[in-house]
């Protein structure tokens, strides 16, 4: 059963060795199963449809499309989980050919273009030459026989490079190998991998080439910036391809966790693992001339490459914040180091940019336990400020086997590689090939009975307890052929899995029963299945961040078959695939949808991943104001779009937009929890997320004609919350930073307007509290100017006066005359008592130099040119090269560190001293106050 996994893997994976002989045992059971596989051919067909029509009932919120509105990609995966879900919102579909990657709402389009459309493209193609790489390895010429080295029982047969091939015979061409040249998978990195907090992308091809994508600004491409592969030849070729536990622990340090789990017995068990993991040839240093067939393919083993893996940023013990990557294939597994990304241009600073760590952290001997087909890190709640020791790593094999590792953490590497044994070894159901893991979720912490092992094998999903080993797991079959996705929710209750049956399965994680997931027609309105709808084999799933949506992927077969005489077109002839965004099981009613993501934000406290959730909501809202929505196709809205036909407020809308229950019941869930805390600062800060929610939502999502007019007060009243809330956490922090002795001695001219920008913006706010009141007094009188403080005070004295003559009046007998007598007495005083003084200008437009008049939102200069504000130091914008948030679209000045310490309204460490400008702009992560999304950098 193992030799027939690895032939199935050899046919999924292209020959990622590329090597000129190629050895394997005498069986041929499998290959027409592993074909059928690797071209998504369903082992049986079904009746049912997994598509239908659009869902036209107003108490559901759940709509499905029909086959005909997927999008179709020009090319088709070669092997199953082709499509992967990044962090920051964005969806990248693997196929032979490109990467296409999709993005929602791009702010960089919006530089270009003034109504960029919702959903932008870009994508990944393979490189032009590969000249000056060394994977794959070039074939030697060998001068022995063609079966030395190679172990009794197995049969040999040549491979012919692309090149060597004279004739188009079906001999030659079915022996010919290409260049490899056709991407395998994809994996997306985490949050700030990439520029600008976002994610960056690892890309893997056939031939088992690495290579590391960015998103560059205003450049709209994604550009490659390493390739990995280089770097693990030129670690194997540090220790002449040769990987023994004596090599990888000379000289070095390895940890406590690291120590414990190497095996004890050196003498017989490291003899036993050499053999096994270096083969004949392992001490033999190896050339392109001198190099034997076993030898070669020993070198070919070491850096085939089939699966990546990629982990969350966690914080070290030696205070360092580092990620994990661990490329795994035929032989062993090599986890390195990957720090943040920077923002200093390697070009400007001269230095060369280096992305891994110098050297790999460890190594494990996987080699016996057959080819690593897929693999996953441990996902968990990170705490941003707590150190993690060690991540567990996941693999899965061609031969049935699931190889859990805990990996130490550490920032930098050790002198030498340090192997780890394996921890646990898990035998899949009847021992078929895993190709696909799930290990833990989002929500569990890393000692949570919920850090399940979820493993796909063939037809079969299995659950393990990583925590208890004697616990026997739960085992069912889920589809009626080989499962190709499988993804967990948020919260990791639930299971979604896809297979070459072409269905989509839901299923309760703890007790294995499917959950009703109605993708074949809508039971509530009786909309039944497209009839044109065909049970394409799926080969892709993926689970957005916040569970609010799920992607797949079709194999869509030739349309026809080219017609030798007419010489028809025959663009239809080749399989191709479909793109298809489903909505998730908790976007069924509008009730269930709006306690998840409540729920979401209450375990994350962030909403840096709320894209998804926006992109839902704004394909819901689509729908509904636009003519092509179910909703609209009735006739009353059909007749409200036509000028001069009006019908009955009723039938105006069939139902509210989802997005707005979700804010309302946001801005609820704040109010709540705000009025409970006794507003402590520490207690606002974890209800902010709610209003940034509800901030990114209503401002992204363009409303419907009747509802501008409400948005517009609702995002006011937002603003000025939010606004508030920062402000004053920023003047405590410059009070805490400053005593009353030195009296603002150290501060920047820069950080003073700020300050008083702040304090004019509390001032203004009806009613203004007490704590503002005092914030705005005390900002006023040590920086403000002699007229600014006159002003104030005299509105402060003016205040006392009212409030003493209103409850002396109140506590008189004759209080209800004396209270209207009372008013009467306030509205006859002057103007400049009863309102509240208007900041005076304090900053110039830096178009024509004319003084900025304070206003709470709208900004002019008094030439009329429009200004925005900065969302951290509350300044007018007055440079081209700003932050601008990837969510809401608002924007921030440039930092300035040139009084060598942070800014107080970064909210920073302000005893760390900034000793170089550019590198602390390098290290900075701005997210927006407003909506608590992360900000790119835009240098013009």
């Amino acid at each position: 059963m193992a030799q027939q996994a690895e032939h199935s893997a050899m046919e999924a994976t292209a020959s990622n060795s590329t090597p000129a002989i190629a050895t394997t045992t005498t069986t041929t059971a499998a290959e027409a199963s592993a074909k059928r596989i690797h071209r998504g051919v369903p082992a049986t067909h079904n009746s049912a449809a997994t598509t239908t029509a659009t869902t036209t009932t107003t108490t559901t919120v759940t709509t499905w499309t029909d086959t005909s509105s997927r999008e179709r990609i020009a090319g088709s995966p070669l092997v199953p989980d082709c499509v992967k879900w990044a962090d920051d919102g964005r969806v990248a579909v693997v196929s032979d050919a490109n990467i296409m990657i999709s993005t929602f709402m791009s702010r960089e389009l919006e530089m270009y273009m003034q109504q960029s459309p919702a959903i932008s493209k870009s994508f990944i193609f393979l490189p032009d030459t590969t000249e000056n790489e060394r994977v794959p390895i070039e074939i030697p010429v060998f001068n022995e026989p063609i079966d030395a080295g190679i172990p009794t029982g197995s049969t040999t047969y040549f491979l012919l490079n692309e090149a060597d091939r004279h004739q188009f015979n079906p001999k030659e061409l079915s022996l010919s190998k290409n260049e490899g040249k056709a991407f395998v998978s994809a994996t997306w990195g985490p949050r700030g991998s990439g520029p600008n907090s976002s994610c960056a992308l690892l890309a893997l091809t056939s031939s088992s080439r690495i290579s590391l994508h960015f998103s560059s600004s205003f450049h709209l491409s994604w550009k490659e910036v390493a390739v990995f592969s280089e770097t693990l030849y030129d670690f194997f070729e540090k220790y002449a391809f040769t990987l023994t536990k004596k090599n990888s622990s000379n000289g070095s340090s390895a940890p406590a966790s690291a120590k414990s789990k190497t095996s004890p017995t050196t003498s017989s068990v490291s003899k036993k693992r050499k053999r096994a993991s270096t083969g004949s040839a392992a001490a033999v240093p190896l050339t392109s001339k001198t190099s034997t067939i076993a030898d070669y393919a020993h070198k070919c083993g070491l850096l085939a490459t089939l699966t990546t893996a990629w982990s969350p940023f966690v914080r070290t013990n030696d205070h360092g914040t580092t990620s994990l990557i661990a490329f795994s294939g035929r032989m062993v597994t090599t986890v390195w180091g990957y720090s943040p990304y920077r923002h200093v241009d390697a070009a400007e600073s001269g230095e060369v940019a280096l992305y891994l760590s110098s050297s790999a952290l460890v190594w494990i001997d996987t080699e016996k336990y057959g080819w690593v087909s897929t693999s996953t890190w441990q996902q968990m709640h990170y705490a941003p400020s707590k150190p993690v020791d060690q991540l567990t790593l996941a693999m899965g094999t061609t031969s049935g086997n699931v190889l859990l590792a805990a990996v130490p953490m550490s920032h930098a590497p050790y002198e030498s590689p340090v192997e780890i044994a394996i921890d646990r070894i898990i035998l899949a159901p009847h021992s078929q090939p895993v190709f696909n893991l799930c290990l833990g979720s989002r929500d569990t912490y890393g000692n949570s009975v919920r850090n399940d092992l979820v493993v796909a094998s063939g037809s079969t999903i299995s659950v393990w307890n990583v925590a208890k080993k004697r616990l026997q797991p739960s085992r069912w079959k889920a589809h009626d052929g080989n499962i190709t996705g499988l993804d967990i929710n948020y919260f990791g209750d639930t299971i979604f899995t896809t297979g070459v049956d072409g269905s989509i399965k839901v299923w309760d994680k703890l007790t294995g029963k499917e959950t009703p997931f109605n993708n074949a027609g809508n039971s509530n309105t009786g909309t039944p299945a497209s009839e044109s709808s065909t049970k394409y084999p799926l080969f892709g799933l993926a689970v957005s961040p916040n569970s609010a949506q799920i992607v797949c992927v079709h194999i869509i077969p030739p349309a026809a078959r080219p017609n030798r005489k007419s010489q028809a077109d025959v663009s239809y002839s080749r399989v191709s695939s479909a793109l298809e965004y489903l909505p998730s099981p908790y976007a069924k009613d509008p009730t269930t949808f709006v306690e998840a993501m409540c729920r979401v934000l209450e375990e994350s406290q962030s909403v840096s991943t709320f894209t998804d959730v926006l992109w839902f909501c704004h394909e819901d809202n689509s729908l509904i104001t636009s003519l092509h929505g179910s909703s609209d196709m009735t006739i009353p809205n059909l007749l409200n779009k036509l000028k001069g036909v009006s019908g009955t407020t009723k039938d105006e809308i069939s139902r509210q937009p989802l997005y707005l229950n979700l804010c309302d019941a946001l801005e609820e869930k704040f109010a709540e929890l705000t009025s409970n805390s006794n507003s402590t600062m520490p207690r606002q800060l974890s209800t902010i997320p709610y209003l940034q929610a509800s901030y990114l939502l209503r401002s992204s999502i363009p409303p419907a004609e009747n509802h501008a007019a409400i948005r517009d007060a609702a995002l006011t009243k937002l603003q000025r919350t939010l606004y508030g809330f920062w402000a004053e956490r920023c003047l405590k922090e410059l009070f805490a930073m400053h005593s009353q002795v030195d009296n603002f001695a150290g501060i920047s001219h820069s950080e003073r307007i700020s300050a008083l920008m702040m304090a004019d913006f509390l001032s203004v706010q009806v009613p203004l509290s007490e704590a503002w009141e005092a914030l705005v007094t005390t900002v006023y009188t040590r920086l403000g100017s002699e007229e600014n403080i006159a002003r104030w005070m005299a509105y402060l004295q003016a205040k006392m006066e009212m409030t003493a003559n209103a409850s002396r009046d109140a506590s008189s007998p004759n209080s209800n005359s004396n209270v209207e007598n009372g008013a009467a007495d306030i509205a006859a005083l002057p103007d400049t008592v009863q309102t509240v003084p208007v900041p005076p200008p304090r900053q110039t437009c830096f178009i024509c130099e004319q003084p900025v008049p304070f206003s709470e939102f709208d900004l002019y200069c008094t030439s009329g040119h429009v200004q925005e504000r900065c969302f951290l130091s509350f300044q007018v914008i007055s440079s081209m090269d700003t932050w601008k948030c990837m969510g809401c679209g608002a924007s921030a000045c440039e930092i300035d560190f040139s009084t060598g310490c942070s800014p107080f309204y970064l909210l920073e460490n302000q005893d760390k001293a900034v000793n170089d400008a550019a590198e602390a702009m390098a290290d900075a992560k701005i997210e927006c106050r407003l909506c608590g999304n992360f900000c790119s950098f835009f240098k013009y």
